[in-house]
């Protein structure tokens, strides 16, 4: 009865092994191919990024929804990632083997990483965001015809839109606490 229990709890750890493989390549295609999209973007249009138009304004946005999208996917990926390896937490736990026939992320004694490249992506992927934010923030602040009072209070008012857009669905979509879904 114990060998089964090993058996199943090995089998349930290598099918694990390849969900966070599988995320981090995810993770990986997705925020990769959105640099490379905005990198592609800025060399074609950089001569026209001081052209101010309705119709830079909306290719703007659609730019910070695709980036908006992408940033939720990466938490999402995120979120699996770590409910993954906490069950590879768990069921480590069950079985009494040195550290050295351990994976580096499941020992005990393990050195803090500076560097993750989880983190790096993530990183990349929201300076964008800001930064094609502020983008069309300039944009909309030289269309739109009223006072410098009007203008910054719409311009707060959009920060704090999209602010909150971030939160709620990092919230509603994203928490630990609700069920993850496939």
């Amino acid at each position: 009865n114990e060998d089964r229990k090993a058996d199943f709890l090995f089998s349930v750890f290598a099918e694990l092994n390849e969900h966070i493989r599988a995320t981090d390549e995810k993770n990986v295609l997705i925020a990769g191919s959105f640099i490379a999209l905005i990198a592609i973007m800025l060399a074609v249009l950089i001569e026209k990024i001081s052209i101010i138009s309705w119709t830079y304004f909306a290719f703007s946005l659609f730019n910070l929804l695709i980036g908006f999208c992408v940033f939720m996917i990466q938490l999402w990926y995120r979120e699996w990632k770590e409910h993954y390896l906490q069950i590879c937490y768990n069921i480590a736990s069950n079985f009494k083997l040195d550290e050295q026939f351990l994976p580096c992320w499941l020992r005990v004694h393990k050195e803090k990483r500076k560097f993750s490249a989880d983190n790096f992506l993530l990183l990349i992927t929201f300076l964008i965001n800001i930064g094609i934010f502020f983008y069309s923030s300039y944009l909309l602040w030289n269309l739109i015809k009223c006072s410098f009072i009007s203008k910054i209070i719409v311009i707060i008012f959009c920060l704090i839109l999209y602010l909150s857009l971030l939160i709620i669905a990092k919230q509603k979509l994203i928490n630990k606490q609700n069920f993850l879904i496939a």
